[in-house]
């Protein structure tokens, strides 16, 4: 179990009470107000659980930080190994396998839309010769920070896309993680089939759990850490992780 903090920029939140007015919460010196994530991993399998917090750290920073403390796996100066897989491990999203059956299901894939935040899916490595690695490190102006990629196959009869580099796309998809904002690919069974989508987001993984607020209007990082390690379980019992 962890928990990653980061500072929360900008305006702060103020307290209240009826008929009085918000005010300042009184700070020391060097404090500052902050937002957190926790996860879970079950060193069993090396599934986690990954909180999502909007405004807290989000799953690219904590894998970097996990990367940067491996000093066994780093190279001097804090850089990345050349081998990609030198750390043993990656953290991305994890589809139901509904999803990845209605995927193989199709003969002929017409359509690939993906909507990419990019300081996100630029920190994260993704080895030469992999679906999306070009066109992320494509030179690109100042200032972006969406990449919208559309691939869609000729509208002639018969026309497809190559199965194998629509799946090496789903595979980076999944990889990318949160750094990707929509995700849906069209295809179909055959010729005599009608099309249909597999929306990559909406099928990951996941569940919403009700906790709490603690002490100071918080979520308490215990109640959070039964709460992800409760989660874990249940998708662990209900056969959703590849094993």
């Amino acid at each position: 179990m962890a928990d990653f903090a980061a500072p929360r920029q900008g305006h702060g939140p103020g307290k209240m009470a009826p008929e009085v007015p918000v005010s300042a919460i009184a700070m020391e010196a060097g404090h500052s107000f902050a937002e957190d994530t926790a996860f879970v991993v079950d060193t069993a399998t090396g599934y986690m659980a990954f909180q999502y917090n909007h405004n807290g750290p989000r799953l690219g920073s904590v894998r970097d930080y996990l990367f940067s403390a491996d000093k066994a796996a780093g190279m001097p100066g804090g850089g990345r190994p050349l081998n990609a897989d030198a750390f043993g491990f990656g953290i991305g999203s994890v589809l139901k396998p509904e999803a990845y059956a209605r995927l193989r299901r199709f003969g002929i894939f017409r359509s690939v839309e993906v909507e990419i935040s990019l300081p996100g899916a630029l920190a994260v490595d993704l080895e030469a010769g992999r679906s999306l690695s070009s066109v992320l490190n494509a030179p690109l102006p100042d200032g972006v920070e969406t990449m919208s990629i559309k691939l869609q196959s000729t509208a002639t009869r018969g026309g497809q896309l190559s199965a194998e580099g629509v799946w090496g796309i789903a595979d980076d998809i999944v990889r990318l993680g949160s750094a990707v904002k929509s995700a849906v690919i069209v295809g179909k069974v055959d010729d005599h089939t009608r099309q249909e989508e597999v929306d990559l987001i909406s099928e990951r993984v996941s569940t919403d759990v009700r906790i709490q607020l603690g002490n100071g209007m918080r979520y308490d990082r215990n109640d959070r850490w039964i709460a992800l390690r409760g989660a874990l379980e249940s998708w662990q019992d209900a056969g959703v992780l590849p094993v």
